[in-house]
Formats: structure tokens, sequence, C-alpha cells
């Protein structure tokens, strides 16, 4: 009896998870970090690591979208080797690629290119090719504005074709944007 209470317990704490992020499309973000707080205590008393990473991740998204890289990045941090130990491939390369886009805001390019190939090796593992080509434009835009051009006009036609033969319009219509950049950089004005 005392282990279906556990598991009650554990239960009704993973739907809170979610009232997280509400709280924050809201405006309470506050409320949503006492309540993450809250969880984050409850998921360790009841021995449930993945949960404790799962807040984690979603207090460091509290903090990028305040932009508090560093805040963010910590959380991030901490959520990442829970998710590595209990082989959460798709969490990790989610976590990856988070720390990635942080290190970019912060003009750190070879950490952040160095977690995009974490990323995209694990959602390359996962067989998840959106979250690649998701990368793969990143990448490219990364390599763009490192001078890098061949290899940033590559990565984004890479990642076009996909979101192309998935349908994703806005994506690809981003994608096209940064192609246009580069050419425009290029002075190469009728692929722009």
């Amino acid at each position: 009896e005392s282990a279906a209470l556990a598991q009650d317990a554990l239960l009704e704490n993973q739907i809170r998870i979610g009232c997280i992020d509400s709280l924050c499309v809201i405006g309470r973000e506050e409320e949503a970090l006492e309540l993450a707080q809250i969880l984050k205590e409850r998921f360790t008393a009841l021995y449930s690591p993945v949960d404790v990473a799962k807040v984690w991740v979603n207090i460091g998204n509290i903090h990028y979208r305040r932009d508090e890289y560093p805040q963010a990045r910590l959380c991030f941090e901490q959520a990442l080797p829970i998710f590595e130990e209990v082989g959460d491939t798709l969490s990790f390369g989610r976590v990856q690629a988070n720390l990635a886009n942080i290190l970019s805001l912060q003009n750190q390019v070879e950490e952040a290119l160095q977690r995009f190939t974490l990323a995209r090796k694990a959602f390359m593992a996962q067989g998840v090719t959106p979250y690649v080509a998701m990368l793969d434009s990143n990448v490219g835009f990364l390599r763009y504005i490192s001078g890098e051009h061949n290899a940033a006009l590559h990565l984004m036609a890479q990642a076009r074709q996909e979101f192309v033969r998935r349908n994703m319009e806005v994506e690809t219509a981003k994608c096209e944007a940064d192609m246009a950049d580069v050419y425009r950089d290029l002075n190469l004005f009728p692929e722009a």
C-alpha cells in the first residue's frame, strides 16, 4: 500500500511539471519558479532523478526566456548528467541544444559547436530528423557569422531540404532568409 501511495504522489507531482510552463505563459514566472522548487524537493524525496532533471530544464527555460543565460546554463547543466545516466538520449540532446543556443548567444562559438555536435548525434540516434535539421540550420548560421560561408550554405541547404520534405513552412522560410543573407554577404544577389 505504501508503494501505491508513493506512486500516486509521484504521478500527481509529474502532472504538475506542466504547470510550470503554463504559469510562465500567463506571466506568472515567480510562481512558476516557486512551484519548480517545491517539485524539485518532492521528486528528490521520491527518488525520481529524471523528474528532478525535468524540473531543472523547466527552471532553465524560465531563465532563458528572461535572458538570464548564466542561470539557465547552470540549470541545464544540472539536468544533463541525469539524462545521460538514465539513457534518455532525446532529453540529453535537447539539453545539449539548449546549452548550445546559450553559448551561441554569448559568442562562445567553439563550445556551442561542440554542444550542437553532441545534440546532433543524440537526435540522429533517435531518428528525429526535424531536430537534426534545426540544429543544422543553427550551426549553419554560426558558420556564417564565423565567415565560413560555404559550410554555412551547405548546412542551411541540407536543413531546408528536410524542412521542405516535412512541410515545415515557418522553418523553411527562416532557413531561406538566412541563406539569402549569406548570398548577399557574398555579393551573389541572383541567388539571394
